[in-house]
């Protein structure tokens, strides 16, 4: 299910001190040395969460329009974290879909509304673009 997550990590960095100061809801927090994945024991090279931005499941347009209201939403919390010199990375990872079929389709351009950049560039947010293929269905 592609969405739109605010993703905050670094090495050094330790969420839940950061957290209980803030009024973000994560539904991922993690620290470094913690079990990422049971089956294989892959632990987290870095701390930090994961909030939900937007459940726009693969809509790029609505998934914008739903991250320029949790940045306004979100604005004094997230500009909080600018300087965290322990946070390395924030940004909002976008899940959307490849509408590229080969027949009807052979160009995918895609748009971020200047609004949503100029929230990203004052607070600091970078933009991932997480771009999933079009699963075709077996017959």
């Amino acid at each position: 299910m592609p969405c739109c997550v605010l993703r905050v990590i670094g090495e050094a960095f330790e969420p839940g001190r950061v957290l209980a100061s803030l009024s973000l809801l994560p539904y991922s927090v993690f620290r470094k040395g913690d079990v990422r994945f049971v089956s294989t024991g892959e632990r987290f090279d870095v701390g930090g969460f994961n909030c939900e931005v937007s459940t726009a499941d693969g809509d790029l347009t609505r998934q914008a329009a739903d991250a320029i209201e949790f940045l306004e939403r979100h604005h004094d919390d997230i500009r909080q974290l600018i300087g965290l010199k322990e946070i390395e990375s924030k940004y909002l990872d976008f899940g959307y879909d490849c509408r590229l079929d080969g027949e009807r389709c052979c160009l995918q351009r895609d748009f971020l509304p200047s609004e949503l950049l100029k929230h990203c560039g004052d607070l600091g947010v970078g933009i991932a673009l997480s771009l999933y293929p079009t699963l075709i269905p077996e017959s």
